[in-house]
């Protein structure tokens, strides 16, 4: 997650604010971040099928392994300010994206009930299992 949010427009911020509580509001989930640095097993990335390329891939990945009862850690992280350019995470096709990324999964997981049915315990093939031997 994001340490120095100051960096980001005042406008950003209260984007981010807002998709991150619609997120965890829906998906039930408590996450600060969903699209920063990440460090993933290759093994459980083949048992995943991400449905969409835009910015919103990181959140569908993230939900749809939390969800398979995979753990997770949320490390800080410093932003540099942008030096030159502008950002493309805000533009009108990312958000439609974004929209229809985030309609597509919840129909998946709410309705269609086919993505990434919550399990009550640690996924087997977790390194955390490995580690902590849930079983």
């Amino acid at each position: 997650f994001v340490m120095n949010i100051e960096v980001r427009s005042k406008f950003r911020r209260i984007v981010s604010s807002i998709y991150r509580l619609i997120i965890n509001i829906t998906f039930g989930m408590n996450l600060n971040y969903t699209n920063g640095n990440v460090i993933y097993n290759r093994k459980i990335l083949s048992d995943i099928q991400l449905k969409t390329t835009g910015f919103f891939f990181q959140a569908e990945l993230l939900i749809k392994l939390i969800r398979m009862g995979y753990f997770y850690a949320e490390a800080p992280h410093i932003l540099s300010k942008r030096q030159i350019g502008k950002t493309k995470a805000i533009t009108l096709s990312s958000l439609f994206n974004v929209i229809f990324s985030y309609c597509h999964l919840v129909w998946d997981i709410h309705l269609m009930r086919v993505e990434g049915r919550q399990r009550k315990t640690v996924n087997p093939n977790s390194v955390s299992n490995k580690r902590y031997n849930f079983d």
